[in-house]
């Protein structure tokens, strides 16, 4: 019975290879596949970047905190803190290639032992500095947050041209 249906489809009989619709079908969710992999990788990255960021920044404020305690100073920066082998060389820089900077101060009237650590990332990407911000503040402890004084904003992650993460503790 299958024999004389077939004879009248002599079309499918004689068909070889894939049709025109069936190749872009397969392009079209090869595309889709690329497309949705390329996204998610670069959300992987960034994700890995913001997490590298937070813990810089943190390493950099225990740093800071430590070398102040030995040593008697009326300024510090990340390249003292490297030179006393309290960070990574590669701490020059955030995680995104921009130049990382600490100024740390001294100030009589502050109540923290007079010190004021201001963190500075350059060249941070608008998508990763809120999620930056975000991640610091989770981090933080109680005492952390009754002496930080001010934090990165929203005004300077909107920045047109190379937004700054700025992180101040007192």
């Amino acid at each position: 019975m299958l024999g004389k249906y077939w004879q009248r489809l002599p079309q499918f009989k004689s068909q070889q290879g894939l049709s025109l619709l069936e190749v872009l079908l397969v392009m079209l969710i090869a595309a889709i596949l690329i497309i949705l992999s390329v996204r998610f990788y670069a959300g992987t990255r960034q994700a890995q970047a913001v997490n590298a960021g937070v813990t810089q920044i943190q390493q950099i404020v225990q740093a800071a905190s430590k070398s102040s305690q030995y040593r008697p100073t009326t300024s510090l920066t990340i390249d003292d803190l490297i030179n006393d082998n309290l960070i990574p060389q590669s701490y020059n820089k955030n995680p995104w290639g921009g130049k990382a900077v600490l100024m740390m101060s001294y100030m009589p009237n502050n109540m923290a032992q007079g010190l004021v650590a201001n963190v500075q990332f350059y060249n941070v990407p608008k998508s990763a500095c809120l999620q930056l911000m975000q991640r610091v503040l989770l981090t933080m402890t109680q005492t952390d947050l009754e002496f930080m004084k001010s934090f990165g904003t929203d005004d300077q992650c909107k920045k047109q041209s190379s937004p700054t993460f700025t992180f101040q503790v007192l």
